[in-house]
């Protein structure tokens, strides 16, 4: 064990989280974030980019499963990386109009926003500076913007998921071993393919243990990759004799982590 990677046509595509109230979140991913409605489907909402298919984010509406507001559950805060500093002042103004509760941060390579949704999904959307930024401080990034209409673009980036959870050493052991993710010095997890990093934080709310189905938060973790990739990750999984699935056709695996967050891999040949 240790030696498997996921190959380099692996690609993180989109993340879901189970919902509450389908309506009001649609309404705060679309219209301050900016992501696109693309499709309804019975319980599901598909949220993507403006002119482009590929969907990046999935709203479950499960009205009856525990809300557990002000407890601690999986998911600790979502990364999403934005291509342009105009993307991420037009989100911080949106919040600002809207009174949300935000924070931004500004250092010599990032700017971010922190930002809670309606049910208490925590987000860090980050730029990368360019040395052409002429960002003064946080304040700039709200009032130097005045075009609140621009939307999110396909460029685009999930780079990170912090997951809160009751054994740190599990966790870590479930992706090192059958994901192939690496610790690194700012004790992350990342994969050498993926330009993505897992932290797992530990924490003693047994919360973090119910099922997916009886708590709102997120739900899985939805990457895409050849048939080949594919069958290399199940061919580890079975040789470390860890449980998961895959379809007859094989042309979908997915595996349960430590604390229940589904991680789903989907064929693209």
């Amino acid at each position: 064990m240790g030696q498997f990677q996921l190959g380099p046509s692996t690609k993180l595509v989109s993340l879901a989280i189970r919902v509450k109230d389908r309506d009001k979140m649609i309404a705060f991913y679309r219209d301050i974030i900016g992501f696109s409605l693309k499709s309804e489907e019975n319980a599901l909402a598909i949220m993507g980019t403006d002119n482009h298919p590929e969907e990046r984010l999935l709203l479950e509406e499960s009205p009856r499963a525990d809300d557990h507001f002000r407890k601690t559950k999986k998911l600790q805060h979502i990364i999403l990386q934005v291509p342009s500093l105009p993307e991420l002042a037009a989100i911080a103004a949106r919040l600002a109009t809207q009174e949300s509760e935000y924070q931004v941060h500004v250092t010599e390579a990032t700017v971010t926003v922190n930002l809670k949704d309606p049910e208490e999904n925590q987000w860090v959307i980050s730029y990368q500076k360019e040395a052409a930024d002429q960002l003064v401080d946080a304040a700039d990034l709200v009032c130097d913007q005045t075009d609140t209409s621009i939307r999110l673009t396909e460029a685009i980036q999930f780079v990170g998921v912090a997951l809160n959870v009751l054994d740190q050493n599990v966790q870590q052991t479930f992706l090192a071993d059958q994901l192939g993710f690496e610790l690194n010095q700012q004790a992350e997890l990342h994969s050498p393919t993926l330009s993505f990093v897992v932290t797992a934080n530990q924490v003693s709310d047994p919360t973090v243990a119910l099922t997916s189905d009886e708590v709102i938060g997120l739900e899985f973790i939805k990457f895409v990759l050849d048939q080949n990739d594919l069958l290399a990750l199940e061919k580890n999984l079975l040789d470390s004799d860890y449980d998961f699935f895959i379809d007859k056709k094989k042309s979908v695996l997915t595996v349960y982590d430590s604390v229940g967050v589904e991680w789903w891999f989907e064929r693209t040949n």
